[in-house]
């Protein structure tokens, strides 16, 4: 047991500790009634059934199956405000898990492998969410009650007693003996279970790749064998768990019948009354179900176990800070690059580069691909942090500003713009959902939006498929320069804008700006030199450094 893991997942319950000794108290009153239910069969068959008095029978009987009763309300009393008590729980660590991935820096999301995160994050916790169930509110209830139980035992008969706690004693040996391999097995499968998410995460990403490379019969191999690989684990996970069940109801089986026979003899030669044996012999009914509970949870522990020691590391892992600032401004489009250097894994990048963006002006960067135009995009977003040197917006050191209301007031347009599955409204209007309508229809046009939009049936309520894949590259690049525009925002940044769209239609665009009230300050990433003669300067970035080129392109 990993204990740095376990008080991170009781640090969950933190407030509701007091609802958790409530539920354990109702776990403690459903072991007396089963005690008292104990009680009573042995009045029965020592007293009642040999004065056979058939009212007073009658009347225990009644009283027997009101305990009986009662104790299923208990159960379902604990039950209620157990689940309660771990989905509140499981509920603040996805919310953990949501901040967490936010805080990632970008470094760390793009080398991170996602297919494998994911399928941690959405499985793991949901093993973590059984394996809580199970704990508070069956396996705490069973071990209480077999405790109590235990107690009668010894109080009846010794001999007995022994036979039983010798029969614990084999179960807690046969649960050290599988543990092992069980965990073994489940570790196996979990493996093979991620491997699959994360094969046909790639799969339906890759599909139109696959059709038109001809792949199809490759790529359908490929995945057999992590869909053979799933199987087998999980058919091994499956028999190892079958194994450990079966083996624990045989040992608790072979231990009754053994009692039966023991105590039979007892009361053959008069060591024992019938009552006792009757006595004892319910208690171990009563307890079967128990150490059955006890025995089919064991596994979904381990499972829950092993689940939380990865999620908790995985929490706990340290995220290097890129600004932590907090303080905000009303950004008029003014940002500077002051000896800024950057690179990656020691790799330099960036070198002592000086550039200011001023308000109003249009500034082109332009160079061959990787020589980190789009990083110096990635910098002025707060993404990376420089190695040396620093940014400063309106004059205000990064370092000083809180960075998620800076992106607030920066529009942004990658070269691969992401269109989620939705209508082209939701798209537009994402972290906007109480835009004025005015705002909606002046980005829809200056962003030329729409010249297509009156061409759909739907219009703004048309669906645009998973990925945005029912429109064209040029129609994705549209909406997310009128998703850019939405917040009006004083700096534009621009990543390559004739990817998908044609040059007549950026410059279109670019006119249109001129119709705002303030016009942005707009960054122009790209290696179209025509693209670039809209700029007020131009930059060359060629080795790590920054050229001002505009005099050389405009010629």
């Amino acid at each position: 047991m990993n204990l740095k893991a376990w008080r991170y997942y009781m640090d969950l319950y933190h407030g509701s500790y007091l609802k958790l000794l409530l539920a354990f108290a109702e776990a403690v009153g459903m072991a007396l009634t089963s005690y008292l239910i104990l009680i009573f069969i042995r009045v029965v068959f020592d007293k009642i059934i040999p004065s056979g008095n058939v009212t007073n029978l009658f009347l225990i009987g009644a009283l027997i199956i009101t305990l009986y009763l009662l104790t299923s309300v208990l159960l379902l009393v604990i039950r209620s405000s157990t689940l309660k008590l771990t989905k509140t729980a499981i509920q603040k660590l996805r919310e953990m898990i949501l901040e967490k991935l936010y805080a990632m820096p970008r470094s760390m999301n793009i080398s991170t492998d996602k297919g494998r995160e994911h399928a941690m994050l959405i499985s793991d916790v949901e093993r973590l969410d059984v394996m809580s169930n199970t704990l508070v509110s069956k396996v705490i209830p069973a071990v209480l009650i077999s405790g109590t139980l235990c107690a009668v035992l010894l109080y009846n008969n010794l001999l007995l007693s022994v036979v039983i706690f010798a029969s614990f004693i084999l179960l807690l040996a046969q649960n050290r003996w599988l543990r092992k391999p069980l965990q073994g097995k489940i570790d196996k499968f979990h493996q093979a279970f991620e491997r699959y998410c994360k094969e046909m995460n790639f799969l339906m990403k890759i599909m139109d790749l696959t059709m038109v490379q001809g792949a199809e019969d490759h790529e359908k191999a490929r995945q057999k064998q992590h869909i053979l690989a799933l199987r087998t684990a999980s058919m091994e996970n499956a028999m190892c768990r079958t194994a450990y069940e079966l083996t624990q109801s045989t040992m608790v089986s072979c231990a009754t019948i053994i009692v039966l026979i023991i105590g039979g003899r007892a009361v053959v030669l008069g060591q024992m009354s019938l009552g006792s044996l009757f006595t004892f012999f319910a208690a171990i009914m009563l307890m079967r179900p128990q150490l059955q509970q006890l025995s089919v949870s064991i596994p979904h522990i381990i499972e829950g176990d092993r689940s939380l020691i990865k999620l908790v590391n995985w929490l706990t892992a340290a995220v290097p800070i890129i600004y932590s600032g907090e303080k905000k401004i009303e950004f008029c489009g003014k940002l500077e690059m002051r000896s800024v250097s950057f690179g990656f894994n020691g790799q330099p990048l960036l070198t002592d580069l000086n550039l200011e963006f001023k308000p109003g002006h249009k500034t082109a960067i332009i160079g061959r691909n990787g020589s980190g135009k789009s990083t110096i995009a990635n910098l002025i977003l707060g993404f990376y942090r420089p190695d040396s040197g620093a940014l400063y917006a309106d004059g205000h050191s990064y370092d000083a500003l809180c960075m998620k209301d800076l992106r607030r007031q920066i529009g942004v347009v990658r070269q691969e713009p992401v269109i989620f599955r939705g209508t082209i409204l939701d798209n537009v209007t994402y972290g906007c959902p109480e835009v004025a309508k005015e705002h909606i229809l002046t980005a829809l046009r200056i962003s030329t939006v729409n010249e297509f939009l009156d061409l759909l049936p739907e219009g703004l309520m048309t669906f645009v498929g998973e990925d945005g894949l029912q429109l064209s590259g040029g129609q994705r690049q549209r909406i997310a320069l009128a998703r850019a525009l939405l917040r009006q925002p004083k700096m534009l940044i621009l990543d390559e804008p004739t990817n998908h769209l044609d040059l007549p239609s950026v410059h279109q665009f670019l006119v249109n700006l001129r119709e705002l009230p303030n016009t942005p300050s707009i960054i122009l990433i790209s290696h179209d030199l025509e693209l670039v003669r809209e700029a007020d300067n131009v930059y060359s970035l060629e080795e790590g450094r920054l050229n001002e080129v505009r005099n050389k392109v405009m010629a």
